[in-house]
């Protein structure tokens, strides 16, 4: 089912330039093989990590205009899990491989770069990218039952994947097609009763349900509202002390639309945010500040 997908492929990890190619052809060709086992032979790590910067790069969820989420042209619903060996230590490539192809949804799966680990790509029916990031959250749950451990930087939409080499790399022709917006669903509505449940001073589903219109006007508009960093920060403690944790995934979708958007650095600011002290902000901050930048739903 890749043999038609399309994919936005860079010349090196420093290009903005891309061109459109199948995705089936990324992963098949033997052009950089030389180079590929260059970069594996390297001894030195600063070296080898340079050298890798100038294969060719593409991102596997989708084209794009510039590689950022604002940029998206199409998304394809693809997500691409790394399974570095560095974070599955004591498990080789091979059965890392063998683990991962066990699963009935993974098209793919095939030695990385450094030939240490492996990336493996799984469709999904989700056509909505502000997703991406709670899927690939769901997935590394998942694998971490069966003993690995994904790449937490998968869950940016944007994030490149470095061409490769792998002449037995595992395909499988049918793959199941994960019903992720099955998922969604089920998550977002478990998310409304765990703030009901544990957010008793606020009028719960209606706070939520407001600040969800919000968040979705912001999306549908594509409007960076944290172009100040103090704003940014203010929208993270007003989100904390409605939500706590459950609240990220707003965080995320507001964030998405500064140029600097970065998912690992968001996360981390939100986990902060949290742990510091975010009641001394209320929600009312994020209404006032979405007010403020234009956004009316």
């Amino acid at each position: 089912m890749l043999h038609n997908i399309q994919i936005s492929v860079y010349q090196n990890a420093l290009s903005t330039k891309a061109k459109t190619c199948r995705l089936i052809d990324f992963l098949k060709n033997e052009d950089t093989r030389a180079a590929v086992q260059a970069v594996r032979e390297m001894q030195d790590k600063e070296r080898r990590a340079d050298a890798k910067k100038l294969l060719p790069a593409a991102t596997i969820s989708g084209i794009f205009r510039e590689r950022n989420i604002k940029g998206i042209e199409h998304y394809n619903g693809l997500l691409c899990l790394d399974f570095d060996g560095s974070d599955n230590p004591g498990i080789s490539a091979d059965d890392i491989k063998t683990m991962v192809s066990e699963f009935q949804e993974i098209a793919y799966a095939g030695l990385s770069v450094s030939g240490a680990g492996v990336f493996a790509i799984m469709p999904t029916n989700n056509t909505d990218p502000a997703d991406h990031p709670a899927i690939v959250d769901f997935m590394r749950n998942v694998f971490l039952e069966v003993g690995l451990l994904i790449d937490g930087a998968c869950k940016d939409v944007c994030r490149l994947r470095f061409i490769s080499y792998d002449p037995a790399a595992w395909w499988n022709p049918a793959p199941v097609v994960f019903d992720a917006k099955r998922f969604i669903q089920e998550e977002r509505e478990r998310q409304r009763q765990a703030v009901k449940n544990a957010v008793p001073n606020t009028s719960g589903d209606q706070v939520q349900t407001k600040v969800e219109r919000y968040v979705s006007a912001i999306v549908a508009q594509g409007r960076d509202i944290t172009a100040s960093y103090q704003d940014w920060l203010r929208i993270g403690f007003a989100l904390a002390s409605e939500f706590g944790m459950r609240g990220e995934v707003y965080y995320h979708q507001v964030s998405q639309f500064h140029p600097k958007y970065d998912y690992l650095k968001t996360e981390k600011k939100y986990l902060e945010l949290c742990r510091n002290g975010g009641n001394r902000v209320q929600i009312g901050t994020f209404f006032k500040l979405c007010h403020e930048n234009g956004v009316k739903p």
